[in-house]
């Protein structure tokens, strides 16, 4: 049924009154505006915000309300007085009221969602209807699914976007483009610490099962139990979405938790107190092959690298993220159980080796990430 003049007048208000308090605000010289419109991806952005005030930016952060209330910057280290967050009800709030000439208040503008979710792909708004009129080319992006974004770029507009786009982890596209990297890794100072008695493994993201192999984690907890292993502890994180978790798994509930959503803030807490973070990713599952490594990135890498958790993951993704056995517990095919073996065994002054050389590879990245971003971002 089609809304009625009055409910269109409605919303438009709600929307705008949704984005009052940026509109309104005073922008202080050098500030970026970073945007994400979507539910999700609020990983990255601790590590983008620091990244920028590092370099000396002001920073205004735009979310939706989920992400506000999800404790995003939650027990992280940030000049207050240079970031300010601001939390709209919906993506139309942004679609309708946000690109306009308010954004020519900002030095930069960075999307750190370009689409899914929110029935408009936000490149093209900005190419076609903005960027010529308003801002100057300064919007940038920050891409998890680069199959995704060149599906919906005219070809003729590609090399324009690959000019402005930034990606979670290095990679060369279609033998073509090297995009800058922006590691999604800097969560402020992170102390490591002493593995465990009891080994904590957790699992964070999508449960479902083009994300994670939850057969195969069935498989390694029995062969473990069967041999007698039981000082090991799996926490499983994230939203249920699509598929519904194997009902197997609260068979052994001595040794897996299933905490499900949770906010940012409680997510931090539980990676404190974890090992290693299990990725469950199939080396023979064509989704996990095609997406994770050919085609975007999981929000788990850049979370577990941050925390200085070392990965437990199959050598084939691993190498797509130039980890290594010195920072990562890499295990061949599917013996999964073998790697966690290894794990819950490894003496405590292996894994803090472990931990320290995985720290080394975090601030490479980061260094990386930051010279990246100067070298497209300007202050001045």
């Amino acid at each position: 049924m089609d809304k009625t003049p009055g409910q269109n007048f409605q919303e438009k208000v709600c929307q705008y009154l949704s984005l009052a308090p940026l509109l309104e605000a005073h922008v202080k010289k050098n500030t970026v505006l970073i945007i994400e419109p979507t539910d999700w991806h609020g990983e990255i952005l601790p590590s983008v915000v620091n990244y920028l005030l590092e370099m000396g930016f002001s920073v205004d952060v735009v979310v939706t309300d989920r992400n506000f209330m999800n404790d995003l910057f939650s027990e992280l280290k940030f000049n207050k007085s240079r970031l300010r967050i601001f939390h709209v009800f919906s993506a139309a709030s942004i679609r309708e009221h946000l690109f306009g000439r308010i954004m020519l208040r900002y030095k930069y503008i960075l999307l750190t969602s370009t689409d899914d979710f929110t029935g408009m792909y936000f490149p093209d708004v900005m190419r076609k209807k903005y960027s010529e009129q308003y801002l100057k080319n300064n919007i940038y992006h920050i891409e998890h699914q680069w199959s995704r974004f060149k599906e919906l770029v005219n070809e003729s507009d590609i090399d324009y976007f690959a000019n402005r786009a930034f990606v979670l982890h290095e990679t060369i596209l279609d033998n073509k483009f090297e995009l800058p990297l922006i590691s999604p890794t800097k969560f402020g100072k992170v102390q490591s610490k002493q593995k465990n008695k009891i080994t904590n493994f957790i699992t964070i993201g999508r449960l479902t099962k083009d994300c994670r192999n939850f057969d195969s984690l069935i498989d390694a907890v029995e062969n473990l139990l069967s041999k007698g292993i039981n000082n090991f502890h799996v926490d499983i994180v994230g939203r249920l979405d699509g598929d519904v978790i194997d009902n197997r798994l609260y068979d052994y509930h001595k040794n897996i938790s299933i905490s499900g959503t949770l906010t940012n803030k409680q997510i931090y807490r539980k990676l404190h107190e974890s090992d290693f973070v299990l990725a469950l990713l199939d080396p023979e599952c064509d989704e996990h092959k095609n997406f994770y490594i050919k085609h975007g990135t999981s929000g788990t890498f850049g979370t577990a690298i941050g925390f200085l958790k070392p990965i437990v993951i199959n050598d084939v993704f691993a190498d797509s993220y130039g980890l290594d056995r010195t920072n990562t517990l890499i295990y061949e095919n599917n013996s999964l159980s073998d790697a966690m073996e290894s794990a819950i065994k490894m003496p405590k002054s292996n894994y803090l080796s472990m931990v320290k050389a995985l720290s080394c590879f975090k601030k490479k990245q980061e260094q990386k990430s930051m010279n990246n971003i100067k070298k497209v971002l300007s202050f001045s």
